[in-house]
C-alpha cells in the first residue's frame, strides 16, 4: 500500500505577551503547535511525502535544530491527524493514493500582494543569504499554465474541493460565483452529494491531468489545502 501525507491550513505568527507563537489557522480556526507538531507539519506544507520520507525530514529538521529528545514521531503524526491538521491518502497505486488524499480537500488560492513579495524576497537575501537571483525567480518567475490559471480562478471566489474541480472540468465550467452556483453547476442531481461525486470522478479521464495541475500548484505555494 501506498500512502501520501500533506498539511491543512497556513501558518501565522502571533505575539502573545512579546513572545512570538507560531499558530496554523484553518477552516475551523486557529490551533497551538508544540515544536515537533510544527516540524512534521512544516515537512508536509506545499509537498507530498510518504511516511518514511516525513519522518527522514522530521529527524533532519530536529538534527538542524539540536533538539534532541525521545518524542515519538508515530504518536506526534496520529495527533496531527486527529486534529485535522495532516491528511493522507492510501490505495494500492501512486495515482489513486494521491486521488484519495485531494479529492476530499478544498482548494484555497495564496493571494500575495507584489509589496509582500518584495519585502520576502529581501529578507531571503539580507537575512537567510540567498541569491538576488533564486530570490527572484522564487517570487516573481513562476509561470503558471492556462489550467493552472482555469484552477485558480474556479476557487477564486467559492470553496471548491478537487473532486469537484474534476466534476467541472468534465461540463467545461471556468467560472463559480458562489455556493448557490455550485449547487445549480456541479450537484445538478437530486441524489448527487460529495460522496457520490467523489466516487463518480475516480474513474474520469480528466481525473489525471486535474490532479498533476493541482499539485503543481500546491507544489508552487500558489494554493492551500483545508477540510
Amino acid at each position: 500500500m501506498i500512502t501520501y501525507y500533506t498539511s491543512i491550513g497556513r501558518m501565522v505568527v502571533k505575539n502573545e505577551n512579546g513572545n512570538k507563537v507560531p499558530m496554523i489557522i484553518t477552516d475551523s480556526g486557529e490551533y497551538g503547535m508544540s515544536i515537533d507538531e510544527l516540524m512534521i507539519w512544516g515537512s508536509l506544507h506545499w509537498n507530498f511525502l510518504n511516511k518514511q520520507d516525513l519522518e527522514k525530514e522530521y529527524l533532519r529538521r530536529k538534527e538542524a535544530a539540536h533538539i534532541s529528545d525521545d518524542v515519538s514521531f508515530e504518536r506526534t503524526l496520529e495527533r496531527l491527524k486527529q486534529r485535522n491538521l495532516v491528511k493522507e491518502g492510501t490505495d494500492y497505486i501512486a495515482a489513486d493514493a494521491l486521488y484519495n488524499l485531494l479529492s476530499k480537500l478544498t482548494i484555497r488560492p495564496v493571494i500575495i500582494s507584489t509589496a509582500d513579495k518584495l519585502k520576502s524576497c529581501i529578507y531571503m537575501c539580507l537575512c537567510k543569504n540567498v541569491p538576488v537571483v533564486q530570490c527572484i525567480k522564487k517570487y516573481f518567475g513562476q509561470n503558471i499554465s492556462s489550467e493552472e490559471k482555469r484552477i485558480l480562478n474556479l476557487a477564486k471566489s467559492v470553496a471548491v474541493t478537487t473532486s469537484e474541480i474534476i466534476r467541472c472540468t468534465e461540463n467545461n465550467i471556468k467560472k463559480l460565483k458562489n455556493e448557490e452556483d455550485v449547487i445549480d453547476k456541479i450537484y445538478a442531481f437530486n441524489d448527487d452529494t460529495s460522496e457520490t461525486i467523489m466516487t463518480d470522478t475516480r474513474f474520469s479521464t480528466v481525473k489525471s491531468d486535474v490532479l498533476k495541475t493541482v499539485a503543481n500548484l500546491y507544489l508552487k505555494k500558489r494554493i492551500i489545502f483545508e477540510n
